[in-house]
């Protein structure tokens, strides 16, 4: 009988279809490994952060940023991170609003910073 597991290359769009079929995530950026970790792993550990640019900087200050848009007088930024609740907190006083980021959209920031760092 053929195994279960099932081991395939994913078009981006389609990593949100299947994402609770994925255990493990292997990411090649032009034949570089960019990510290899568990799924469940990584579920929740990046979210996007957008406020006023102080407040983003604070925030954003010895975490891995993934990617930044900054439009007027607001900035967003992607960040590889876990929060603790005063963490939390702290982010909302601050005025900055905090949002988890799904398995499709962590692929695609982390190879716009893989082609970032190669620059």
């Amino acid at each position: 009988m053929p195994s279960t597991r099932a081991r395939s290359c994913s078009p981006t769009h389609l990593i949100d279809e299947v994402s609770d079929l994925i255990e493990h995530v292997i990411l090649l950026d032009k034949g570089r490994v960019v990510l290899s970790e568990n799924a469940d792993d990584l579920r929740g550990a990046a979210l996007a952060v957008s406020g006023p640019p102080p407040a983003v900087t604070r925030f954003a200050s010895g975490k891995t940023v993934l990617h930044r848009k900054s439009l007027g007088h607001q900035e967003r930024v992607t960040v590889r991170a876990v929060l603790s609740e005063s963490e939390r907190s702290r982010a909302t006083e601050d005025g900055l609003q905090i949002e988890p980021l799904t398995l499709q959209q962590l692929v695609v920031h982390s190879t716009t910073a893989a082609e970032e760092e190669r620059r």
